[in-house]
């Protein structure tokens, strides 16, 4: 091809058909720049598809994150519920020494249990996302909405960890209380955990009834309700609406690719 035009060159020449000649480098130049433009127009197509194809990879992926991190709010938030009900089942009898009287050791040993027991921590998992950041690839995200909502994401977790961790502090007071001025070895006994972890019973005369007059007891369950009830309230619902919307605008933008 290159001699083929060589010639052409060379027989204008020698002709001294110089406006020819001028015409036709011209026109070689145009098609060689044409030829340029076509290669790099396909080249950036290719790119694009390949960055597009990553970006589906990583949005798939962190969907499907934020699908398990959904289910697993919701587990946080009904053990949540089970808890601030058991602490409202135990300040309703506080003080009320009918109440206490004929309460059964059982049942109060089965209202304590989960607030003495149950960590509440959402499990995030957030491989997909981590990778994206780290990777630099959120720039690539097409969606302006999706890109600014995973920007944030780190900032929106960490009020819910704080939140969480104010919670985990009450549950620590009221393990403490519990394990210095009470009995584990009753609680275990009366739910049956005794025979369980095969160990012997206690006396059926000791008790966690003192606690129900307590006014140390009463004011760390009562910090256990109001940090477990903001958490239940405000932050779980809001950080389920972010998940939710989230999801959904993952999901359209995959659609809408198809």
């Amino acid at each position: 091809m290159l001699k083929f035009f060589r010639r052409i060159r060379k027989n204008l020449l020698e002709e001294n058909k110089f406006k020819a000649y001028l015409f036709y480098a011209i026109g070689e130049i145009a098609l060689v720049v044409i030829g340029i433009l076509i290669a790099l127009y396909l080249d950036n197509i290719n790119e694009q598809q390949t960055i597009d194809k990553k970006q589906e990879n990583h949005l798939r992926l962190i969907m499907g994150e934020m699908t398990n991190n959904l289910y697993s709010l919701q587990t946080e938030k009904e053990a949540l519920g089970e808890i601030l009900e058991s602490n409202r089942l135990i300040l309703s009898v506080f003080n009320n020494q009918k109440k206490i009287d004929t309460l059964r050791e059982s049942y109060l040993s089965d209202i304590l249990f989960m607030p003495l027991t149950r960590q509440i921590k959402f499990e995030n998992e957030n491989g997909a996302l981590t990778e994206l950041l780290a990777s630099g690839g959120l720039k690539d995200i097409k969606n302006d909405t999706i890109r600014s909502v995973l920007a944030s994401w780190d900032a929106k977790l960490a009020i819910l960890e704080s939140q969480e961790a104010g919670l985990y502090k009450a549950l620590e007071e009221t393990h403490r209380l519990v394990k210095e001025k009470g009995s584990f070895r009753v609680i275990f006994d009366q739910l049956g955990l005794s025979e369980y972890l095969k160990i012997s019973e206690v006396s059926s005369t000791e008790s966690n009834k003192h606690f129900l007059t307590s006014k140390e007891f009463e004011n760390t369950i009562l910090h256990y309700l109001a940090s477990g009830d903001q958490l239940s309230r405000k932050n779980y619902p809001s950080f389920q609406k972010d998940l939710e919307q989230l999801i959904k605008l993952i999901n359209q933008e995959l659609s809408s690719d198809q």
